[in-house]
């Protein structure tokens, strides 16, 4: 088995989505590219994807190599000469994000990067919208929850977790709830930025559920909303990487946590792997190293 093609092959999985999509990609028929993750499975002794008929997922033995792998890869393109060292790394980034991104998580991502690549230049734009980045002028694009079909390359950063929350003030005056379906008796917050802004998910016995909320106070920005709550004005769903500290305060409690709400995942887009410049694939493999090894990048 040759382990570098095995792994740059597993790779190609994971940022398709399938084994025809990597199959293409590397010019194979989808039958080589799973014989290929099938040696590599077995010469780990463990699966590191979950098949169906119609689709594929990694294993939590997966995620975790998948990140290791990254920094492997990583290390063969510095040794090829594929990425400069961090004195010769120079040029322009035009990097976009969801507004929660890029207030709470990539300022410290982007710095350590920045420090090991001072010549670089990054430039930041945060906003809800799906920017299109190829009409934009735009290099890379974080993006949050399920991925529609855009013809872009993705890549798996991870995942942050949702959490429920009140003020002490606001469970004194109306009470604590004990199930998702006593929402509805609530005064929920509203952030009308999400799709189904008043369908809460959450997930019970692994079966997800939607709760209908309602609320007389609805914004489109979190902390506006965040703020209102920790006023006593209603109950909230925030990530945790925003509230970790208020709650640790008791400024806020967190309810129903053995309900807990399905993790949103974070992913990584870019066009084209082929003419991809090496200040580009030098940040994008620092952050599936970076977000892969720390917990608090990934808001767990």
């Amino acid at each position: 088995m040759d382990l570098l093609k095995s792994i740059s092959t597993f790779q190609l999985v994971v940022e398709y989505k399938s084994f025809s999509g990597a199959a293409q990609a590397m010019n194979l028929v989808p039958s080589a590219v799973s014989r290929q993750v099938s040696e590599l499975e077995k010469w780990l002794g463990v699966r590191l994807l979950q098949r169906t008929t119609r689709s594929i997922g990694l294993t939590s033995e997966g995620r975790s190599y998948l990140a290791q792998m990254a920094l492997i890869s990583q290390s063969v393109a510095e040794l090829k000469g594929a990425i400069p060292s961090s004195t010769e790394l120079k040029g322009d980034l035009r990097i976009t994000a969801p507004l929660i991104l890029g207030k709470y998580v990539l300022p410290s991502v982007l710095s350590e990067f920045s420090n090991q690549h001072p010549e670089v230049n990054l430039s930041l734009f945060l906003t809800n919208r799906n920017v299109n980045l190829a009409e934009e002028g735009y290099d890379l694009a974080l993006r949050v929850g399920n991925l529609p079909d855009s013809g872009l390359i993705a890549r798996t950063l991870g995942e942050y977790r949702i959490k429920t929350l009140a003020s002490p003030s606001y469970l004194e005056r109306y009470g604590v709830i004990l199930t998702p379906q006593e929402l509805k008796d609530h005064r929920c917050l509203i952030n009308n930025a999400r799709h189904t802004p008043r369908r809460w998910l959450y997930q019970i016995d692994d079966n997800p559920i939607q709760v209908k909320v309602d609320g007389d106070i609805e914004s489109n920005d979190s902390e506006c909303l965040l703020e209102f709550c920790l006023q006593g004005q209603g109950i909230i769903q925030l990530p945790t990487f925003q509230v970790r500290h208020l709650i640790e305060k008791g400024e806020l409690v967190e309810l129903i946590p053995e309900y807990s709400a399905p993790p949103q995942q974070v992913s990584l887009l870019f066009t084209s792997n082929k003419l991809m410049g090496p200040v580009q694939r030098a940040l994008i493999d620092f952050l599936v190293g970076f977000f892969h090894k720390n917990p608090v990048a990934r808001g767990n």
